[in-house]
């Protein structure tokens, strides 16, 4: 069975804009909240929060884990090499 190529459409989508334009009333709650989410995520979530809010903050806490252990990995390589580089003109 041969296979035919076909055109898919370009994306068609929108920008979001990540600047919000709260009320006064609205910054208010949104402060809040984060102070209150914040709060939690050094401590043990199941009295203070949803099965929801902790999965999140979990799952976000890890995922900084994860990045900066990446990030110190990448930087250990490349002092490494640094490394023996000068070790190289050293032996020359």
């Amino acid at each position: 069975m041969t296979r035919v190529p076909r055109e898919i459409a370009a994306p068609a989508g929108a920008r979001v804009r990540t600047r919000l334009r709260l009320s006064p009333q609205d910054e208010a709650v949104l402060r809040a909240v984060g102070r209150h989410l914040g709060s939690l995520a050094g401590k043990d979530l199941t009295a203070g929060s949803s099965s929801r809010w902790a999965g999140t903050i979990t799952r976000e806490s890890e995922n900084g884990w994860q990045l900066a252990d990446r990030n110190l990995t990448d930087e250990r390589g490349t002092l490494k090499g640094r490394v023996r580089k000068i070790e190289k003109r050293i032996a020359v």
